[in-house]
């Protein structure tokens, strides 16, 4: 959306907020609708609170990042952009084929691999149907307001939805939009299912064909929230009645039943899940919506084993940082000779040391979570340097983890040197790997 904003200022060497009202808000009679952030006077009074969560006190609107998202609109306005888009209003905003051309899919099947069976994104919409009949639609989320249209052109009729809470959970909105859309296409468009259609043949090696882990395609690659993003895994799993099982780690299990080959929908919903296959007949990608697909991951990122091991690799920072001070004062209260080795000794306290900077660098990561976006907040540089400055201690551990070998030292001690090493060096990798050390490009 934002390279689409720039282009439209260059040709129109109009600001983008200003050419949208004039061409297109403007002629469609949207008078209570503008992308100017902040709002006009005569909108900004009008703008509706926000209710992240149930029972906590009402936000007021923070502009987002413009233009995505950045539509400050009313229902009223947006029923006359609805009955534009199904061909009702004036030709001087956009033509006949020019709206065609917006409902065309952006990529042709044979490219997609079967997953153009399913959901797919046209120009600014997602095309998909319910029992056969074409729906266009388009969804959208900032903070807790949420959003959705949907357009039915075979029946000139659509509707749209917003709310301005996030329900409990979150995911409450979204289902709350989803399942407004099969109701009311059951009154208004088609008509209902009767009863369940049979199972079509294959469909249970289907359904052990596309069991597995999927990561979603859509998402943050580039800054530390990568991490988070990995933790988002789809699990499919085979029912013995050749249906699906559909989970994510945040919401219950949904059933899916194959209504074409290889293209599978709610049992008692409209989403559709579609494989996809490759040369070699393996499925390696799912789709529920035409803009992002999930591709298959393997047995440890499925079973979360890099997060495991990440939850192992702390734990034992934490152990260092507590045992440290108890093994020097119970040295202490023994008489234990100090190592003469000044060398060796400070090699094992910077070793030691470099626990605190990864714990604290993560609890800062995870700190600024809570603000958007995450990535500029200082408290997210300030973590990031100290993690930085932490797995750097991998190098003191390598080296006192010799200087504990050479020395004949009992074996629990070898082990702790060994455990403190590989935890520091299996975060610095996953630092490494989701750029948590970087900041954003």
């Amino acid at each position: 959306m934002h390279w689409r904003a720039i282009w439209v200022q260059r040709v129109s060497s109009q600001r983008f907020e200003q050419y949208v009202q004039r061409a297109i808000l403007e002629p469609l009679g949207m008078w209570s609708s503008s992308f100017e952030q902040p709002l006009p006077a005569g909108l900004s009074g009008r703008l509706v609170a926000s209710f992240p969560a149930p029972g906590s006190p009402a936000e007021s609107f923070q502009p987002t990042a413009a233009p995505e998202g950045a539509l400050s609109t009313t229902g009223v306005d947006m029923a006359a952009f609805l009955a534009f888009q199904l061909g009702h209003g004036p030709r001087t905003v956009l033509s006949a084929s020019t709206l065609a051309a917006m409902r065309t899919p952006a990529l042709p099947a044979e490219s997609l691999h079967g997953l153009a069976a399913g959901e797919q994104m046209t120009l600014g919409l997602n095309r998909w149907e319910i029992r056969g009949q074409p729906v266009l639609s388009q969804g959208g989320d900032v903070g807790a307001f949420h959003s959705l249209l949907a357009l039915f052109p075979g029946q000139d009729t659509g509707l749209f939805v917003s709310v301005n809470g996030s329900g409990a959970p979150a995911i409450d909105s979204d289902q709350l939009r989803s399942q407004l859309v099969s109701p009311f296409a059951d009154r208004y468009v088609v008509t209902p299912d009767g009863a369940a259609p049979a199972p079509l043949q294959g469909s249970r090696e289907h359904a052990a064909a596309v069991a597995g882990s999927y990561l979603n395609q859509r998402r943050v690659a580039s800054t530390f929230v990568a991490g988070l993003y990995s933790l988002l895994l789809v699990t499919v799993s085979a029912h013995p009645d050749g249906t699906l099982g559909v989970r994510d780690r945040f919401s219950p299990e949904f059933t899916f039943q194959e209504i074409r080959p290889w293209l599978w929908r709610e049992v008692g919903g409209v989403t559709t899940l579609a494989a996809g296959r490759y040369q070699t007949g393996r499925v390696t990608a799912i789709a529920f919506a035409g803009y992002a697909s999930a591709g298959r991951v393997g047995f440890l990122q499925g079973h979360l084993v890099p997060y495991i091991a990440l939850a192992l690799a702390l734990l034992v920072l934490v152990v260092t940082l507590v045992a440290w001070p108890i093994g020097w004062l119970r040295g202490r209260r023994r008489g234990n000779p100090r190592n003469p080795d000044r060398r060796s000794r400070l090699v094992r306290r910077l070793a030691y040391a470099s626990a605190a900077p990864v714990l604290a660098g993560f609890g800062l990561l995870a700190a600024s979570l809570r603000f958007f976006p995450p990535v500029i907040h200082p408290m997210a540089r300030v973590g990031q340097a100290l993690l930085l400055l932490g797995v750097l201690g991998v190098v003191p551990a390598a080296w006192h983890l010799l200087i504990t070998l050479q020395s004949n030292r009992r074996i629990t001690r070898v082990l702790g040197a060994a455990a403190l090493t590989v935890a520091l060096g299996y975060v610095l990798a996953l630092a490494l790997t989701f750029p948590l050390i970087w900041p954003p490009g």
